[in-house]
């Protein structure tokens, strides 16, 4: 044997138990400590399943570690002067890149603006957390050819050539070493063109485990080329097809059936019913994935969808999912891809507050006990499975709780699901992947936020150790 781990809690997400774990070749053999090259005594912690992200912008996470990130700033002047001081190192004609910030959680709770940033000569573009709108300075306005300072939904292609000049494999690299420290031995990830998977392709990572949502944008080359969800082998393969069927609850882009507190606007729509049918009839027999934050939005997928538990179609984020959703939802076999890390902004007084009231969203424990499904991610905000998990068993409201036992399942077994590789990976199991995190105590007995990542494990190999 390669690899054997003992004297620790397994949790193998299965109805056995384990009291130690035989590796080979990078798949799981025997239940049992036998000799080995290398031995790992777990001294009592706990050994579970790789966490698998199902909801990633893995390449984009790694520009934010590689450029400016925002995400845990205290106020906007805050923001303002790391973007100042960025800018102080960078050449004046160079693009000064943030990322993350977020109003909600500043004193002044507003939008930055392109006022604010007008004291730097760099052309600046600052992303806001969601991703769905971005603010550009005066420079970067004239830089882009633009008279409004503000990037939403569509327009925000134009980040994408900004950052043409930056380093990809970089990027990659700076994400890759953050999914180890978090755990994470598997993601779904959902880039915004085609260059992303070209991207790992080169790179050929054995320390990652990539399912690639492509954008519909290439939907019809990938029918051209007759390339499927699945196609690949068990480090990269193509996954299903990305939908924006509208925007997100920060930007007041996601498509509400009734209006934003204190707004007349009810967010968009991204297709009309018609072009919506058309999409998903194209990509069939691909599955697809497809962005659906207001209820609206979400009425709008599950009038368009037809019924097939084969596919595993997927309704990403699926925040604001009304009490008359649940039986079609189930009937048509949709899985639901949902971030509790975005319970942050769910208690009275937080952003979603703000936006349209408490309560309304995320109701994992409601959709839970009605048999649908659920798959977590992080989407990046923060990318941190044991972060989710313990938003998860805190949620603002009673029938929004899972237990940690839930929620430890759809980062890892029904995770696996979601990519039709349950075969492979997501429980311990012999003849899976060896794909394993050593956490420093038992979920089920102690409060998440005390737990660490130890060890993160990929096909038998130890790729990170606290």
């Amino acid at each position: 044997m390669d690899l054997v781990l003992h004297n620790g809690t397994i949790l193998t997400m299965t109805e056995k138990s384990a009291n130690a774990v035989a590796v080979c070749n990078g798949r799981i053999r025997k239940f049992e400590r036998v000799p080995a090259q290398e031995e790992i005594d777990l001294e009592g912690k706990t050994l579970i399943p790789g966490f698998i992200d199902c909801h990633t912008h893995f390449v984009s996470m790694g520009m934010r570690l590689s450029n400016v990130d925002l995400s845990d700033t205290r106020n906007l002047q805050e923001a303002v002067s790391r973007l100042e001081k960025r800018a102080s190192e960078t050449e004046r004609d160079r693009w000064v890149l943030g990322f993350s910030w977020d109003e909600s959680m500043w004193p002044e709770r507003r939008w930055l603006s392109p006022e604010d940033l007008a004291g730097i000569e760099n052309p600046v573009c600052a992303m806001r957390i969601d991703g769905h709108m971005a603010v550009l300075n005066p420079a970067g306005k004239k830089a882009l050819h633009r008279e409004e300072g503000y990037l939403f939904e569509e327009d925000l292609f134009y980040v994408s050539e900004i950052k043409a000049d930056q380093d990809l494999e970089q990027a990659f690299e700076a994400a890759l070493s953050l999914a180890h420290r978090e755990g994470v031995t598997s993601i779904h990830d959902n880039p915004m063109d085609i260059k992303t998977f070209l991207l790992y392709q080169k790179m050929k990572s054995r320390d990652l485990r990539i399912y690639i949502n492509l954008p519909a944008s290439v939907l019809d080359a990938m029918n051209q080329l007759n390339l499927r969800t699945g196609f690949g082998d068990e480090w990269l393969r193509i996954g299903g097809i990305k939908i924006f069927t509208d925007g997100s609850i920060g930007a007041k882009t996601a498509a509400l059936s009734f209006p934003y507190r204190n707004e007349e606007t009810k967010g968009l729509l991204v297709y009309s019913d018609q072009e919506m049918t058309s999409i998903l009839e194209k990509a069939h027999p691909n599955q697809t994935a497809v962005h659906a934050i207001g209820d609206r939005a979400i009425e709008q997928v599950i009038t368009c969808s037809v019924p097939g538990k084969e596919s595993r179609n997927r309704i990403e984020h699926a925040e604001l999912v009304r009490d008359h959703h649940i039986p079609t939802i189930k009937e048509l076999g949709l899985l639901l891809s949902m971030q509790p890390n975005f319970f942050q902004w769910s208690h009275p007084g937080g952003l979603y507050d703000d936006r349209f009231g408490t309560g309304l969203d995320n109701r994992m424990r409601t959709l839970t006990e009605a048999g649908i499904p659920i798959v977590f991610g992080s989407d990046c905000m923060p990318f941190s499975p044991l972060y989710g998990i313990e938003q998860a068993t805190k949620a603002p409201f009673e029938e929004q709780r899972l237990t940690a036992m839930e929620a430890l399942a759809m980062y890892t077994r029904e995770a696996a699901y979601a990519s039709f590789e349950e075969d492979i990976k997501g429980t311990i199991e012999k003849g899976k992947v060896a794909d394993f995190v050593v956490l420093s105590d038992d979920p089920r007995e102690v409060d998440i936020s005390s737990i660490k990542v130890e060890m993160t494990i990929v096909g038998g190999k130890v790729v990170y150790r606290q």
